[in-house]
């Protein structure tokens, strides 16, 4: 393990915490630029996925690429598993383009984790949904709530064109935009209560937990950050599809910290102590892959923020400066 002396560059980190966030991207991003199934690669390489049902990639007909090809009379989704739950008040952005067939009838469900008639979990849907939900043909987004604080787009999707539609979410405010900014319409966010379905792409669980596809239309260029967008973001990616921003929550690396437990060393939205534990644990057992993160702790010096295959005090003490930054 190596030693841990507080050097003066240390000093000079941690003075300079606020401006030493890890460049990083989306912690989720599925580009459906595969030619075969059944997996879904993950280009942030943390949450592959498995087609089910009929699903399919579609080489050439995305917004960029490739795209997933949905459809409910088969069933069809994608599914990534027991991850992202995003419960409580966590500050995320989700990415997603779509392109529904006109008219999108019944509603469409793009995203999420949720058992049906279970008040749990989240999820993105467009159209009108329990008969309270929604509106016909627009974008909004379900947060473990009855109807009424989901934010809904004006802009209505189902006209068989593409559309980006992101929802950032902070402590305080929940905003849905459709093609760049400004956002259509915000509300003050529900706290995301936890369920057992898993993630998936194009489906959700039923009553009894069964997975099953609801979706009829292409998907493309999902993406998922720990942090919130801002407009000049989502309008770059919305002249850009398939690119992604940086900046993020560099020090967001954990679910918990107990080995062996769902999500541990997967990112979550959510900063706490376990991801500061989960990171001195990872120090302490010389893993490179996970500890090694710069090559000296002085912002602005040659290799800040760039591994260099050595564990030394520098990279201690620039995880405690993005930590003590927050996200």
């Amino acid at each position: 393990m190596p030693s841990l002396t507080r050097s003066a560059s240390c000093l000079i980190a941690a003075a300079t915490a606020a401006s030493a966030l890890a460049a990083t991207g989306p912690i989720a991003h599925w580009k459906f630029n595969e030619s075969v199934g059944p997996t879904v690669s993950d280009d942030a390489r943390n949450f592959p996925g498995t087609l089910q049902g009929g699903a399919s990639f579609a080489p050439g007909m995305g917004i960029e690429g490739g795209a997933l090809l949905l459809s409910r009379a088969t069933s069809d989704r994608v599914l990534i598993g027991d991850v992202l739950p995003l419960t409580g008040q966590s500050r995320f952005s989700i990415v997603v383009w779509v392109r529904l067939p006109t008219p999108a009838s019944p509603d469409q469900f793009i995203l999420g984790r949720h058992r049906a008639t279970v008040v749990a979990g989240y999820f993105i849907d467009v159209g009108v949904s329990g008969g309270s939900y929604g509106a016909p043909g627009k974008a909004w987004f379900y947060a473990s709530h009855g109807p009424g604080p989901e934010p809904i787009s004006t802009t209505s999707l189902n006209d068989d064109q593409w559309h980006q539609v992101v929802f950032t979410r902070d402590p305080s405010m929940i905003r849905v935009y459709v093609d760049g900014a400004p956002a259509e319409q915000s509300k003050t966010p529900v706290s995301i209560g936890p369920t057992f379905a898993p993630l998936m792409i194009g489906g959700l669980e039923n009553p009894s937990g069964s997975p099953f596809g609801a979706c009829d239309g292409l998907l493309d260029d999902i993406q998922i950050y720990n942090r919130v967008l801002s407009d000049a973001d989502i309008d770059f990616l919305f002249a850009n599809p398939g690119s992604s921003v940086m900046a993020g929550c560099g020090a967001d690396i954990t679910h918990g910290a107990v080995p062996g437990t769902p999500g541990y060393g997967l990112p979550n939205c959510e900063l706490t102590n376990d991801d500061f534990f989960y990171y001195l644990a990872q120090f302490a057992a010389g893993n490179l892959a996970v500890a090694d993160l710069t090559t000296g702790a002085v912002p602005g010096q040659p290799g800040y923020g760039v591994p260099n295959g050595v564990l030394s005090n520098d990279d201690f003490f620039y995880y405690l400066a993005i930590f003590a930054a927050g996200c």
